[in-house]
């Protein structure tokens, strides 16, 4: 069983060590090859990782709100709760997606 979970988590950890070609150097953290080139392109492969994380917790809550508003209007207790939680659920992917877009965007001004 762990060698199995093993086989599924190879390429995400494959992934999660990248190697990038800035102008003249050439980065790979696996083996450490590193230059000041590399730092800002490290930076938005950590941070982009980060918001993908945060966009899926942000997808789950939307669904975690829709159940909820679909069992308190079934039970009659009222929705309030879920409404709530779908508003914040909704206003925090969109920050997450505009943090997203502002980094991708300072990085490429950064890195040329």
């Amino acid at each position: 069983m762990l060698r199995l979970l093993a086989l599924l988590l190879s390429p995400g950890i494959a992934r999660a060590v990248p190697s990038f070609i800035a102008d003249d150097a050439i980065c790979t953290f696996s083996t450490g090859r590193l230059s000041a080139e590399c730092v800002p392109r490290f930076l938005a492969h950590v941070l982009s990782i980060i918001f993908s994380f945060t966009g899926g917790i942000c997808v789950i809550m939307i669904m975690i709100s829709g159940y909820q508003i679909a069992i308190g209007k079934l039970v009659g207790s009222g929705d309030d709760a879920g409404k709530s939680r779908l508003k914040f659920a909704i206003l925090g992917f969109i920050v997450s997606a505009l943090c997203v877009a502002i980094i991708q965007f300072v990085i490429a001004t950064v890195a040329l």
